[in-house]
Parts: C-alpha cells; sequence; structure tokens
C-alpha cells in the first residue's frame, strides 16, 4: 500500500515528529503553557464570549473536560 504525500516540505521521519508533538496539546483541550502570557492570543471574532469563559472555568473546577461537556450534549 503506497500512502499518498500531498506535501513535500518535511520528510515522513520529520511529519510523524511534528504529528507527535501536537498531539498531547490537541488532546489537552485546554492550555499547556507553564505560564499564561506565553499562550498566543485568539483574534477578536475566535475569542470566547464571557459566558461561555464563565462556563469553561466553573467546568474546570469541576474537573470537567470540553470533551465531557460534548459528550453531555450530545445525550
Amino acid at each position: 500500500m503506497t500512502v499518498v504525500r500531498t506535501s513535500d516540505k518535511h520528510g515522513p521521519v520529520r511529519d510523524d515528529e511534528m504529528k507527535e508533538e501536537l498531539e498531547a496539546p490537541l488532546r489537552a483541550g485546554h492550555s499547556t503553557r507553564a505560564v499564561p502570557w506565553r499562550e498566543p492570543e485568539l483574534e477578536e471574532e475566535d475569542r470566547p464570549d464571557e459566558d461561555e469563559l464563565i462556563e469553561r472555568r466553573r467546568a474546570a473546577e469541576a474537573g470537567r473536560t470540553r470533551a465531557d461537556d460534548a459528550r453531555a450534549a450530545r445525550g
């Protein structure tokens, strides 16, 4: 079976390394930075509204993740 590559910028080994580097932050569903000021800022239209921020904080304090909330919303 031949793997179809859509980019030649990196080789397959580097692609796998980059995939592993991004896996943990993507799975975490929250900031993985040790210091908050290093977190990249969102564009204005991508910023969550205040109610959403309050709900996220309450969920975090209760030990829930966004994935838990998404599962609960689906039923």
